[in-house]
């Protein structure tokens, strides 16, 4: 009786392996800093966010703020509060 040869597959046993493992879910990454001019976001409780912008007017730096219940209806107020804020000034 002859013994079968061993065979190895073409691409090294790794198909298995590969098959096996699950590839994580993609989550893009979101940077924490922002572009100059476009304000600040901050979550300061479980169902309320800050939006925070300080335009420079006459020399003097004053603090705006907006405020909301999700991030994203946050980020809507504080885009008008900007576009305002640079009307009133003449920049923009």
């Amino acid at each position: 009786m002859h013994a079968k040869p061993h065979v190895t597959p073409k691409d090294g046993g790794q198909a298995n392996t590969e098959q096996k493992e699950k590839k994580p879910k993609f989550e893009p990454y979101k940077g924490k800093k922002r572009k100059p001019g476009t304000g600040y976001l901050k979550q300061i409780s479980k169902n309320c966010w800050q939006g925070r912008y300080t335009p420079t007017v006459n020399g003097k730096r004053t603090p705006m703020n907006v405020y909301a219940p999700t991030e994203e209806e946050c980020e809507a107020k504080l885009a008008e509060l900007i576009a305002k804020m640079k009307a009133e000034t003449g920049k923009g």
